[in-house]
């Protein structure tokens, strides 16, 4: 169903409000921080929910539907989050490649415009899993493989 110009252009506001107090919040160097974050995390989610809809694994791909509609719903992208929304609560229904592939291109056009706010590159970035106390602490190490991200146009 197509969104009115009105609606398109609320979201557009509410996402740069989004963005506006991530920046007040915690400057512009650790918002690009953030953003590369985003970028990486959705592009692995997206990759994950592609194998797991191709391996018939609906309820890890509905999982992972539901981590990306609230990925993109923290930055304002109402229509990928919708998407992947659906997606998620759609039990009696089974997500098929062209379910995937609608959600990857509206999360793709979103993570282009909320990447899109800051001119300079974003660097890439390195997360620890070490716990910064060293005292006796356990960790989680989780096992992700390496996937590019969305590349900004």
């Amino acid at each position: 169903m197509p969104r009115s110009p009105q609606s398109a252009r609320s979201c557009s506001v509410a996402r740069n409000e989004i963005l506006d107090e991530l920046r007040a919040a915690v400057g512009e160097a650790d918002l690009r921080v953030i953003l590369n974050v985003f970028r990486t995390d959705v592009t692995a989610q997206l990759a994950d929910l592609r194998d797991f809809v191709a391996a018939g694994k609906h309820e890890a791909a509905r999982r992972v539907a539901h981590r990306l509609a609230g990925l993109m719903s923290q930055f304002g992208a109402a229509e990928a989050a919708g998407r992947a929304h659906r997606l998620a609560k759609d039990s009696g229904r089974v997500a098929t490649a062209k379910d995937v592939a609608a959600l990857d291109g509206a999360c793709r056009k979103a993570v282009t415009a909320i990447c899109d706010v800051t001119t300079a590159p974003v660097a890439p970035v390195a997360i620890s899993t070490k716990p910064q106390n060293t005292k006796a602490q356990t960790t989680r190490s989780t096992t992700r493989r390496r996937v590019d991200p969305i590349p900004l146009m």
